[in-house]
């Protein structure tokens, strides 16, 4: 069944999304929130969010088309024991398509709050098979009669574990409610979509919305000590105190993740000033990256440098097979990091090996010989980035077959990227040409003595042009 991908909403994980990679063995990311001061300054505003009391201050939104969520307290429980509620399914086994659920808690944000941060935690599973979203989780702020207002996460298959049933592992989301609507009543709801064909499961808990009044009405600000930071090296870490947060007594803040999340975490939050860690995997990429970390409202741009660039070869020597003039694809193997680019140089041979392969990370190495007319055999050289493999080719019958030096076949212009032509030509025998991987992509078996060929369509690269045992090269740029 075909599926269109969903449009997503403004505020999505676009921004602040956890590990995108679907696989079936992956630690998430853990955006941890901190756990405000219990002083006078901070105030819960959910009620019944661990669901100890089953269903209490949660009724189901409007537009469900199932008559209830479920809620789980021994299948996948964060600790054992532990309520919380999933969407999708009715016993967490298979899982139901073209559903709807949500539930919701009318909470009243207090008008003189300088924070009100939003958290609770998540397990994803689901038998979506890509990263393509198909079904969704949103967390909607609704007017208290029940108006859309505004999307705070839009979370959706593509960072869920391949399994039902199974039990994904949890991890926190946190987010800030915008000032603009603090003094208002209004619906917190939280809602999951499943499209008609292979199901997920959303498990949420802790659910936890914190107000900061600042000791009643005086306003938090926030700074950076640095903007960015630079790890020293391309390796796997844990640093600590990259930038210092300045923030008053009583106000809290907490560090999250808006890019970079597939390599770069951080756990940092407090009450007042504190400092901000990270925890970096390694860069395997030659290139640099980048990630941004929010601290309330302040930005801290983390760079972490590329991999220094190593190349190998699978073997430094090659012997073709005769003294025939041949094509041979992938005679050695460079290995080397992902964006890490090398290119092949022939340093000795020029006049009849030819060899024009280079690319980004590992790659094949792919010659074009010409006939040895000699009855010794000859070597010839290539370098990639200071590693050398040696061509030997067999000595040849000694008839004098034709050389690139002194071709019969003429052909101009050559190199080429439009229309070549190819003169001197033997009617009496057919013309081929060849590419690098010797696939014929040119015959003519009755040539005239000149012929007229167009290339534009064709790859750039090094061609084989034969008649009779005369054999000339063609460069398509």
């Amino acid at each position: 069944m075909d599926k269109k991908t969903p449009k997503r909403t403004c505020n999505t994980l676009s921004q602040k999304k956890f590990a995108r990679k679907k696989m079936k063995a992956r630690l998430p990311i853990l955006l941890i929130f901190g756990i405000l001061s219990l002083s006078s300054y901070a105030q819960e505003l959910i009620v019944n969010g661990n669901f100890s009391n089953n269903w209490g201050s949660w009724p189901a939104t409007s537009n469900s088309n199932l008559t209830a969520q479920y809620a789980g307290g021994t299948y996948c429980p964060q600790s054992f024991g532990n309520p919380y509620v999933y969407f999708g399914d009715m016993n967490e086994v298979s899982g139901v398509d073209d559903m709807i659920e949500g539930m919701y808690q009318q909470v009243s944000l207090p008008a003189n709050a300088s924070s009100i941060n939003l958290s609770f935690k998540m397990s994803i599973n689901t038998l979506e098979d890509n990263a393509t979203p198909y079904d969704f989780f949103k967390v909607n702020l609704l007017t208290s009669g029940g108006a859309f207002i505004t999307t705070l996460w839009n979370i959706d298959n593509s960072y869920g574990y391949y399994q039902i049933p199974g039990c994904s592992p949890w991890f926190t989301i946190t987010s800030s409610i915008p000032s603009t609507y603090f003094g208002q009543t209004l619906r917190l709801s939280f809602e999951a979509t499943t499209d008609g064909v292979l199901p997920t499961i959303f498990r949420i808990d802790d659910i936890s919305l914190f107000a900061n009044t600042g000791g009643g009405g005086g306003g938090c600000s926030y700074s950076l000590s640095q903007s960015n930071y630079v790890c020293p090296n391309s390796g796997a870490n844990n640093y600590s105190n990259v930038s210092l947060v300045n923030a008053g007594s009583g106000c809290s803040w907490s560090a999250v993740v808006l890019s970079g999340t597939n390599w770069l975490a951080t756990g940092s939050s407090g009450t007042g000033t504190g400092s901000v860690s990270i925890i970096v995997s390694a860069n395997t990429s030659a290139s640099p990256r980048t990630g941004i970390i929010s601290v309330e409202g302040q930005t801290l741009t983390i760079t972490q440098p590329g991999a220094s660039c190593t190349f190998a070869l699978s073997t430094t020597n090659f012997v073709c097979a005769n003294g025939e003039a041949d094509s041979y694809p992938s005679i050695a193997l460079v290995n080397t990091q992902a964006n890490c680019s090398w290119a092949a140089t022939v340093t000795s041979g020029n006049s009849w090996l030819a060899c024009s392969s280079a690319a980004s990370g590992s790659g094949a190495i792919d010659i074009i010989v010409q006939s040895n007319p000699t009855t010794s055999q000859r070597v010839g050289t290539i370098s990639i980035e200071g590693q050398v493999i040696t061509i030997t080719q067999p000595a040849g019958s000694g008839v004098g077959v034709t050389s690139l030096e002194n071709p019969s076949i003429s052909i101009f212009p050559n190199p080429v990227s439009e229309i070549c032509q190819i003169t001197n030509l033997n009617i009496s025998n057919e013309l081929t040409i060849h590419d690098i991987n010797g696939k014929v992509i040119f015959r003519d078996a009755k040539p005239q003595n000149s012929i007229l060929i167009d290339v534009s369509s064709w790859s750039k690269g090094i061609y084989l042009c034969r008649s009779g045992r005369t054999v000339q090269k063609l460069v398509v740029n």
